[in-house]
């Protein structure tokens, strides 16, 4: 038997932005452009907003992990 357990809404919600980030950041690894970087650090941005009330919790510290990274990261030359 498997157990199973309903999420609440703002659960689902941090889990959406999570993912979301994840999938962004990893968008800008791959093709790195300054228009993929803006769109990673503000995916982890929203994670990092809807978690300030909660700064130990895992998402938030993958969240400042990440943008640190993005940050340091240079994106491809424009055009």
């Amino acid at each position: 038997a498997v157990g199973s357990a309903l999420l609440s809404a703002p659960q689902v919600r941090r889990d959406y932005l999570f993912y979301r980030a994840v999938c962004l950041g990893k968008r800008f690894e791959r093709t790195p452009s300054e228009t993929l970087r803006r769109s990673a650090l503000d995916g982890w941005f929203e994670v990092k907003n809807a978690l300030r009330q909660n700064p130990d919790h895992t998402y938030f510290r993958k969240a400042v992990a990440e943008m640190q990274k993005i940050g340091q990261m240079q994106p491809a030359e424009k055009g």
